[in-house]
This record gives C-alpha cells, sequence and structure tokens, in this order.
C-alpha cells in the first residue's frame, strides 16, 4: 500500500514543483520514506541520497554564480547562498536534537 502512494506522489511531483517551485520536497526522498519497508532499506536509500547530494553539491555555487549578472545582483546571490549553504547544516543539527530530546528518537525515523 506504501508504494502506491509514492507512485501517487511521483505522478503528481511535477505539480507540486510548478506550485513550490524549488521549495517543495523531493519526489525521490517520499517515494523512499513511503516504500521503505524496514529500517535498513530506508538507511540504505538515505545513504544513497546523500551520495547523490554530495555529487550535486559542488554545482551549486557556479550555478548561482553564472546565474546572475556582475554587479550587485550576483554578490546578493552569493551571499545568500553563503549564508544557507553555513546555516542549513547547523540549524539541521539543533533542530534534530530538539526534536529527538522533546519528542523521541522514533520521531526522526
Amino acid at each position: 500500500m506504501p508504494c502506491g502512494m509514492a507512485r501517487i506522489v511521483l505522478r503528481h511531483s511535477s505539480m507540486v514543483e510548478r506550485s513550490f517551485a524549488r521549495a517543495a520536497p523531493s519526489p525521490l526522498a517520499l517515494v523512499v520514506i513511503l516504500c521503505a519497508v524496514s529500517g535498513a532499506e530506508l538507511v540504505l536509500a538515505r545513504g544513497a541520497q546523500g551520495i547523490g547530494a554530495a555529487l550535486i553539491a559542488p554545482t551549486a555555487l557556479p550555478l548561482v554564480a553564472t546565474s546572475f549578472p556582475e554587479g550587485s545582483a550576483r554578490n546578493r546571490a552569493l551571499g545568500l547562498y553563503g549564508a544557507t549553504a553555513s546555516v542549513g547544516p547547523v540549524a539541521g543539527l539543533v533542530l534534530g536534537g530538539i526534536l529527538i530530546t522533546v519528542v523521541g528518537w522514533r520521531a526522526v525515523l
């Protein structure tokens, strides 16, 4: 039954991407969560997603740098990229720690 939900998510993922631009969660991440039958499958799938993210991450900065014209627009975009790239991982660790403390470790499965 969970994989049926995953098919629906994939089918409508383009609509979600158009509606929320790039702020929408990855359809692949939702499929992994919905289709994982065991904890081991979830851990392996999330590991594969991490490897994919590590391969994609180095292309983000050149994309930002070439997408904006030289001058204040590019400087602002690079500043926002730097801020989110440094605050994001720290916020994830802090919020994850708070979530585990308040709700329990099962909240992050």
